[in-house]
């Protein structure tokens, strides 16, 4: 088969879905199938590229609100070339599909996440949460020949907000099996890199401080710990955040809580750190919190699941879905619920967990029924 990928971003520009779109072209190439990216050069790279056995395309596409905006003549050889052409939210899917119409190809789109009225959750401006709404909908609704989602929270949520469809496939991301060598190739020790005394036990939260990943929500429900408590009790804990600067803001808005609050001395914050520290810092938790408002897949959890890491999620979005081993979650939003949670935790410790088989999504199966979803789709378009 002759696969063509159209995505914004692609590695070196580092991310969830760019780090998806790699595993899916290096496995499709892997498997013998001729596999082209077209991407735009966000990453600092520009023209043609070997990686991993896949041609990769940069263009010099412009960006507006840092989502590319491809040119149709970049992306028109190789939607000829191709026999599938695979494609992603949000501005290079609708481009890419008009393409394959043209030239009589099969589309098919990936759609990591769908918010609808949870805009409002996580925009507080209204009329800009309605903006996203409109384009999310804008996006998402364009007859595209196939459609696949990474969950079936974003399953559902697709057929709640705008249908149900027939071609429609749901295909759980992987979770990189090598994240369990990763920690023993680091030197980085937990109490030394966030100070912590010792003797302590140890919350994390890693990521992006976005309002989606609800460390608002995070941050009230230790604050009402300590006025519940008092500092005695939060005194044995301490909650530490490896958080990126992207979006500045609201990392700014999160220090000052924490400042205005006085909660420097359970709250510590670190930034972004190398892939393996960070693996390295997360196995030695004691706990993991992922407080996410939304989420298609839910990475963070996934992850420390496969680490053996006991788990403290909110129920929105799939964080049910990948969740497993010792888990507690608490209500999507509900910074009270958090906070006692948190207070089980603090009195029974490993007893305040529910334990359930651990969920493997190896990237062998997920490459496995792309192959197979991709072969339903030559034979349906007369290919094979």
């Amino acid at each position: 088969m002759k696969i063509c990928y159209i995505v914004g971003h692609y590695p070196p520009h580092i991310g969830g879905v760019e780090i998806l779109f790699q595993d899916y072209a290096q496995g499709m190439a892997a498997a013998g199938n001729e596999v082209r990216v077209v991407t735009s050069a966000s990453g600092g790279i520009y023209g043609r590229h070997e990686r991993n056995g896949t041609e990769v395309y940069y263009y010099n596409w412009k960006v507006l609100f840092g989502h590319p905006l491809p040119r149709k003549k970049d992306m028109e050889e190789h939607v000829k070339w191709a026999d599938i052409v695979h494609t992603t939210t949000f501005t290079v899917a609708n481009p890419a599909r008009k393409l394959c119409k043209k030239y009589k190809k099969p589309s098919l789109i990936t759609i990591h996440e769908v918010l609808g009225d949870k805009w409002y959750w996580i925009e507080p401006n209204r009329m800009k949460a309605f903006g996203f709404r409109m384009f999310e909908k804008y996006v998402c609704c364009k007859p595209y020949d196939y459609i696949h989602v990474i969950s079936d929270a974003t399953l559902n949520d697709y057929k709640k907000y705008y249908g149900n469809k027939e071609n429609m496939v749901r295909i759980y991301n992987a979770v990189d099996h090598d994240i369990l060598n990763l920690p023993e190739q680091s030197t980085v020790d937990f109490n030394k890199h966030f100070e912590v005394p010792e003797g302590k036990r140890r919350f994390l939260y890693f990521g992006r401080p976005g309002q989606s990943k609800g460390i608002f929500v995070y941050i009230k429900a230790i604050l009402l710990l300590k006025q519940k408590y008092g500092t005695k009790l939060l005194d044995q804990y301490r909650f530490c955040f490896v958080i990126s600067d992207d979006p500045l803001t609201q990392k700014k808005k999160f220090m000052q809580i924490v400042q205005q609050n006085h909660l420097e001395k359970y709250v510590l914050v670190k930034p972004s750190m190398k892939r393996k520290d960070l693996f390295k810092i997360i196995s030695q938790a004691d706990y993991i919190v992922v407080p996410s408002i939304t989420e298609g897949f839910g990475f963070t959890a996934a992850e420390s699941c496969l680490l053996g890491k006991k788990l403290v999620f909110s129920d929105g979005g799939s964080l049910p879905e990948v969740a497993s081993g010792h888990v507690l979650s608490f209500r999507n939003r509900d910074s009270e619920d958090l906070s006692e949670k948190l207070f089980q935790i603090i009195q029974r410790d490993e007893e305040a967990f529910t334990k359930i088989p651990f969920k493997d999504f190896r990237k062998e199966e997920m490459i496995e029924k792309f192959i197979s979803f991709y072969k339903t789709i030559m034979n349906q378009y007369g290919k094979c």
